[in-house]
């Protein structure tokens, strides 16, 4: 084992198989996956079942205000882009969108309602209430909302701050503000957490 040096500044053992030691410096896998994730900042964020819209509410805050925003702040935000999400969606089961409609019943399994139209409706019913954890839909009903706000949109990465298909907003590249970016934890098995992911500025 080798002793690297964390940015705390604490020395820890590398016990990493393998390796090589360049100018001094000792290289392994788990030494390389440190210095990866040293390069972002994760701002965790509270684990109640709503943080998906807590994530993308601290993103924005902390990029329009310039300074991280308090608890109270990023969950005032978070209630709000949850309401706007299922009103979209609500609007889209009026107005007999099949893509949102069908898309919702799909994920809401409830054997003992008929339609397509009824599973969307409990879906949504379901998706209002403060502790339902959101997702792909969610982000989708959101994107008009992201890009008022002058950002390009949101895009969900993972551990290794790698971008995750087909989870994301709709992208807008003309606006000017940042693509956000939320990080989903524990992605094979179906995802755990969401945290807002900054990159450390150089």
């Amino acid at each position: 084992s080798v002793n690297i040096t964390l940015s705390s500044g604490k020395t820890r053992k590398c016990k990493g198989k393998g390796g090589n030691t360049i100018n001094g410096l000792h290289f392994c896998a788990i030494h390389m996956k440190m210095k990866l994730k040293t390069n972002y900042i994760i701002h965790k964020v509270n684990t109640d079942g709503e943080c998906l819209f807590n994530a993308i509410a601290f993103g924005i805050l902390l990029n329009t205000k310039k300074q991280k925003p308090s608890y109270k702040e990023y969950k005032t935000l978070a209630k709000e882009l949850r309401k706007i999400a299922t009103d979209v969606l609500m609007e889209k089961i009026e107005t007999n969108d099949v893509m949102f409609t069908s898309a919702m019943a799909a994920e809401y399994r409830n054997s003992t309602t008929k339609s397509d139209k009824d599973k969307a409706m409990s879906y949504v019913r379901k998706m209002r209430r403060a502790c339902q954890w959101g997702g792909q839909i969610e982000l989708i009903a959101l994107s008009d909302e992201i890009h008022q706000r002058n950002f390009k949109g949101v895009q969900v990465v993972n551990s290794n701050m790698k971008n995750v298909a087909q989870m994301a907003t709709n992208i807008n590249s003309s606006k000017k503000g940042k693509l956000l970016k939320i990080r989903l934890k524990n992605i094979r098995n179906g995802g755990s957490h969401f945290d807002y992911v900054s990159k450390k500025k150089s």
